[in-house]
């Protein structure tokens, strides 16, 4: 019986060694563990991926850079989904990162794609899919009709104005009105203009003090500006408040996310131009 167990362990053991030997002469060696999975973005990273993406295919890692794989072992063109995120594909199955699409789109480092969502004072957000287009509506009208009236029914004197072109968050103090924050379109080139004239506060959190809208509302338009919109709220924010991490300035364009910044001082105010940035 253990001589029949040992021939049959040996057996067993070439008949394996033969079949990862067949997978390696395609160039697909699959993780051991299912349980850690990888790809664009994921902690543990092997040569292949061992679950099966949305889209059926494979992922294969060559010097440090990702390709993906169909089903029938030929590359991928175009854009995949892979865990609820979308991925785009060059010739050759290779996976962009951090740069703008073809059809112009920004996806980061990880070569994910993804809309930004988020709620501001029970309100919801959600940046457009790519750079905004000057001749579309503003993305957030409705979300800033609702939030200029929460901030109206607190503060009489600062409210949310919203035109065609512009959206204003402005102070009225004795009859003197005063923009605080500014977001204008445009239209000759396609770019924003955003304009900033108050302190910001992102560690104020009380619903009873100016401050904490001043920074919600900071936070909303961004949302009007670009795809991205987290991205450019900090390069704006460390420029404005902190150590300008992004070096904004205003002598040469910076890459934030789908748009170059530039930007120019006024008299105790800060203009930051927005302009899109085409496929690379």
């Amino acid at each position: 019986m253990k001589k029949r167990n040992l021939v049959n362990t040996k057996w067993i053991a070439a008949l394996a060694a033969g079949m990862i030997l067949s997978l390696a002469t395609v160039g697909s060696v699959f993780a051991a563990e299912a349980s850690k999975p990888i790809g664009p973005g994921a902690a543990v990273k092997q040569e292949v991926e061992a679950v099966k993406p949305d889209t059926l295919g494979y992922w294969v890692q060559t010097e440090g850079i990702w390709y993906f794989y169909n089903e029938d072992g030929t590359p991928a063109l175009g854009w995949i989904k892979d865990k609820g995120k979308d991925y785009y594909l060059t010739e050759g199955g290779r996976l962009v990162v951090n740069t703008i699409t073809p059809d112009g789109y920004f996806v980061n480092r990880n070569g994910e794609w993804f809309q930004r969502k988020t709620t501001i004072f029970e309100e919801a957000f959600a940046a457009p899919q790519k750079f905004p287009s000057v001749n579309d509506e503003w993305a957030g009208k409705a979300s800033l009709d609702e939030l200029n009236k929460k901030i109206d029914a607190l503060f009489f004197n600062r409210k949310i104005k919203i035109t065609e072109h512009a959206v204003e968050y402005v102070s009225d103090a004795l009859g003197k009105e005063e923009v605080l924050l500014g977001a204008y379109k445009d239209t000759s080139d396609g770019s924003y203009r955003f304009d900033i004239r108050i302190s910001l506060e992102p560690s104020s959190t009380s619903k009873t003090k100016p401050a904490t809208y001043d920074y919600m509302v900071f936070r909303a338009l961004m949302y009007q500006l670009t795809s991205t919109p987290e991205q450019l709220e900090d390069a704006i924010y460390s420029s404005w408040e902190e150590n300008n991490r992004w070096n904004i300035s205003r002598d040469h364009w910076v890459w934030v996310g789908d748009a170059w910044v530039k930007y120019t001082a006024g008299s105790g105010a800060g203009y930051y131009y927005v302009y899109p940035v085409g496929p690379q």
